[in-house]
């Protein structure tokens, strides 16, 4: 299929889902309209780069014809053409990775387990590090961190520390962090 025509029809589906969430009558509906609101946001992201997408593939239409009419103006346009048709470059890539269909895991939540390794004090302290990376990392991203279990150190840090996240997409966001 077309990239183009695939395009519109995100575009069209995106305004039905606009148009749906409007009306009043689907608050009544709670699942329906958490259903309708998750596939709009999924889907205002690409409409977006859509956007910006067709705005830059008509400047360059339009540069195109001011340098065909306007000898005076052409060298200009063709500079603006070389920087736009990067963009546009860019803009067709992002879209195409968009387009890639999500893993239906991605938006469950996690629980992650961080244990000091060999090196006594030391590695406990680590850990605390890395606990904390993680909390502000989940402040960032506005996800819920719920404590689950912990020994602490004496000299500070973690021998273990447990704990849940979740939010919006926490687990696409988490299912590569693991390591030794």
């Amino acid at each position: 299929m077309d990239l183009d025509l695939k395009l519109k029809q995100l575009r069209r589906r995106y305004e039905e889902l606009s148009q749906a969430l409007s009306d009043p009558a689907i608050f009544d509906q709670q699942k329906r309209y958490a259903e309708l609101s998750k596939e709009h946001a999924d889907l205002s992201n690409i409409v977006e780069i859509y956007d910006r997408y067709e705005k830059v593939r008509q400047s360059i239409e339009s540069n195109l014809e001011l340098i065909d009419q306007d000898p005076d103006l052409a060298d200009m346009a063709r500079d603006e053409n070389a920087t736009l048709q990067e963009e546009l470059t860019n803009l067709e890539h992002e879209i195409k990775l968009r387009l890639v269909p999500k893993d239906p895991e991605d938006s469950r939540n996690a629980i992650v387990e961080i244990r000091a390794g060999t090196g006594g004090d030391e590695a406990a302290i680590f850990a605390g590090d890395l606990f904390g990376m993680y909390r502000r990392y989940a402040d960032k991203n506005g996800w819920r961190l719920e404590l689950l279990g912990s020994n602490e150190s004496p000299k500070g840090g973690f021998k273990e520390i447990i704990f849940g996240l979740s939010g919006n997409e926490v687990f696409g966001k988490m299912k590569y962090e693991s390591g030794v």
